[in-house]
């Protein structure tokens, strides 16, 4: 199986999917996100170091330069015989530390009319700020320097939804600047570049989905999110793209955990040989019984179904 660390390699393959209209993006934390999106109008440029792609809507910029590491991953959908699929850009934690505060703060900015604010959300790997030059908003945030923007009593969240200022996800590799207006209820997720943000969420202290094996002390700095073979960008299933699908499997046999890539070459093995469940290996971890669930719902679309598939579907997901 190949393997390659090497920064050229790594950012030929970001240039790549970069250019790709049709891959998505993102920087931030279980609960703090930005996504960026590609639409008719994206420029797409690079340097030696530099990678980036705006449009209207937002901007990327990807520093190549770095200790980078990709780890691709899929997961299990909700939706019934669909999957998850993205690839993280992970650092050492290290090196990722960004300046982590806890508490509004008010930037210095070359811009005198545009102030520039640290929400203070206390993420160690990513700082998430806003840019306005609404004067009523940014005397409102100077009043509550320091304080905690989720304080129902301070409306903080609210005043900075009401003027919609840019938004700006930064990492020690990547960030995303989205100027498209906040939803007015979390209900809605625009197509193009849009954040998320949730008390809720960054409660749990989580940088990754449990399934994803990221080594130990390395953190995401950046996602990128290659077309799904069976779920459009708004989530919803669609017919199979053999093609999107190979794809995404060639990038995991190049870059993905070898452990878990054998749970899925066992199985395909399992089946070229007509071999049923009962003479399989169970897996021990959740991790790679995902592997394993994932690689059932991608036979049954690949391949069709049959009466050994449907062995493997009621051993493994009626679970």
């Amino acid at each position: 199986m190949i393997r390659s660390e090497n920064p050229d390699d790594l950012s030929n393959v970001l240039e790549k999917f970069l250019r790709d209209s049709a891959t998505s993006w993102s920087v931030g934390t279980f609960g703090a996100m930005a996504e960026f999106f590609h639409d008719a109008q994206t420029k797409v440029n690079s340097t030696s170091d530099i990678l980036s792609a705006h449009n209207s809507l937002g901007t990327i910029q990807i520093d190549t330069n770095k200790a980078l590491r990709l780890i691709p991953y899929e997961g299990l959908s909700k939706l019934e015989g669909a999957w998850t699929q993205g690839v993280l850009v992970c650092m050492p934690i290290e090196l990722a530390t960004m300046e982590n505060r806890t508490g509004l703060y008010e930037l210095s900015s070359k811009n005198t009319s545009a102030q520039i604010f640290d929400l203070g959300l206390g993420v160690e790997h990513l700082d998430v700020c806003i840019q306005t030059d609404n004067s009523n908003l940014i005397s409102v945030l100077r009043s509550h320097i320091g304080s905690n923007i989720f304080e129902p009593k301070l409306r903080l969240v609210e005043a900075i939804q009401a003027v919609s200022p840019t938004r700006i996800f930064r990492s020690k590799a990547a960030s995303i600047h989205v100027y498209s207006a906040i939803p007015a209820t979390g209900d809605e997720t625009p197509l193009g570049p849009h954040t998320h943000l949730s008390e809720k969420l960054l409660s749990h202290n989580q940088t990754q989905a449990a399934t994803v094996p990221v080594p130990d002390n390395w953190v995401p700095v950046l996602a990128f999110f290659p077309p799904n073979p069976i779920r459009d960008r708004t989530g919803t299933v669609r017919e199979f793209d053999m093609q999107a699908f190979i794809q995404f499997q060639d990038f995991l046999e190049q870059f993905g955990p070898d452990p878990l890539f054998q749970i899925k070459s066992k199985f395909i093995q399992a089946m070229k040989t007509n071999m049923g469940p009962n003479d399989y290996l169970i897996p021990k971890s959740k991790a790679e019984r995902t592997v394993l669930r994932v690689a059932i719902r991608q036979r049954h679309h690949s391949h069709g179904p049959s009466v050994l598939l449907d062995k493997w579907k009621a051993a493994y997901e009626s679970t």
